[in-house]
């Protein structure tokens, strides 16, 4: 029975510990480099209201005389809204979720969350 096992040198029982050390390491840094998973919000509905005229907010903007379709964040729709406040009221309580503003026809599209 004592020829099946086989003991460990000091030197070995120290080197399996640092490779343990080093790999629960490297793990914990490979979680911390990994992207955080964001949230999509597509329903207008479902977005945080004071999220909706951040960077992270997208719209879809179609321009009514050259025919174009482009897209937005939420700072650049808050500064096509301007002085419009009713409009602005309107868009934070959820009763629309676009708007026109000369030839621009503007629809919320997405929120990401990060």
């Amino acid at each position: 029975m004592n020829s099946d096992i086989k003991f460990l040198k000091n030197a070995d029982i120290e080197h399996l510990i640092e490779q343990k050390i080093e790999s629960e390491i490297q793990s914990e840094i490979d979680e911390a480099k990994k992207d955080k998973e964001k949230v999509i919000f597509k329903d207008f509905d479902k977005v945080p209201k004071d999220k909706l005229f951040t960077r992270n907010s997208t719209y879809k903007v179609f321009n009514r005389k050259t025919k174009k379709e482009t897209f937005i964040n939420g700072v650049q729709a808050e500064s096509l809204l301007g002085m419009n406040q009713s409009v602005r009221d309107d868009l934070e309580n959820g009763y629309v979720d676009n708007f026109t503003v000369n030839e621009y026809y503007v629809r919320f599209h997405i929120y990401r969350c990060e």
